[in-house]
């Protein structure tokens, strides 16, 4: 609080726009999601197996737009008081292992862990025995953070799990094919755990796991703002990944700051913030997050 901190007007085009950007992940996208993944997660037992996996993927997209959408809001709109905060996000969703999705996914809790749990227990600097067990023990813990829930815990469990296992295997592929496999398993990993992360009882999680795999019939709802939203990651993925082997400027990943100097930069800018009136959620949604 003591330093000195300006004003600019850059910070301020940079800040104002990355809360519109997070604005409309959390209002636009996450809130409208929530309705339908809170009825499935309500009742799992009454909908099509088809349906419960539309369900944990959109949870799996309702949990990123929410928590870093909100991450965007508090960076942007520090930035419009002049400070500098780290992104908290990094496309974790095109992670080609658990290791590197946590090297992207919640940043700031990531670090925290690393540095003040994992580094003190020992890191890897005791042999291979205890560096997994430092792994493990740091993610159990990352898990109760969350929650007195033996759901959180067994959520910890898992990923602690998977940590250890990518250190026994190779790193990253180097093959385009074997990118994709990478990426797709480690999403569908993180997708699976994702399930004791929303579900309130390891009755609930059982409930949707075997409703999966035993191809249960019953209610078949195909949810618009899921597929619109799938749509969204995917676009919004790939802009982002072009954009940066250009070595262009994005913000977060995702988003290129215009310049409201100009006509269209001001165009632009308007339009999303008519999006956000237009299509926000208009019912009661609060950030996911608020409740930890």
């Amino acid at each position: 609080m003591d330093e000195d901190r300006k004003v600019t007007l850059k910070g301020l085009e940079y800040g104002v726009q990355l809360m519109v950007f997070g604005l409309f992940k959390k209002i636009v996208l996450a809130d409208h999601i929530s309705v339908f993944v809170d009825d499935i997660f309500h009742a799992p037992t009454a909908y099509s197996w088809g349906t419960l996996i539309l369900a944990i993927v959109s949870y799996s997209l309702q949990i990123y737009f929410d928590f870093s959408g909100y991450s965007d809001i508090a960076i942007g709109c520090a930035k419009c008081f002049g400070y500098d905060f780290l992104p908290n996000f990094n496309l974790p969703y095109i992670s080609q292992n658990v290791t590197e999705f946590w090297r992207r996914w919640h940043i700031s809790l990531s670090t925290w862990l690393k540095e003040y749990l994992y580094i003190p227990l020992g890191g890897n600097r005791k042999g291979k025995a205890r560096q997994y067990f430092n792994l493990f023990v740091t993610m159990l813990l990352g898990g109760l953070w969350h929650g007195a829930n033996w759901t959180f815990v067994f959520w910890g469990a898992l990923n602690g799990l998977a940590l250890c296992l990518d250190k026994l295997r190779k790193r990253n592929a180097s093959t385009i094919f074997g990118k994709i496999v990478g990426i797709a398993t480690t999403y569908c990993f993180i997708t699976f755990t994702w399930i004791f992360f929303r579900a309130d009882t390891f009755g609930t999680a059982w409930s949707v796991i075997k409703g999966i795999f035993t191809l249960q019939s019953g209610i078949v709802q195909n949810f618009m703002w899921s597929y619109v939203s799938i749509l969204f990651i995917v676009i919004a993925t790939a802009f982002a990944v072009l954009k940066s082997k250009k070595k262009e400027a994005t913000v977060n990943g995702y988003y290129p700051i215009v310049s409201l100097n100009s006509f269209w930069g001001l165009v632009a800018f308007f339009i999303a913030c008519g999006m956000l009136v237009a299509l926000a959620f208009t019912g009661e949604a609060p950030f996911v997050y608020f409740q930890f």
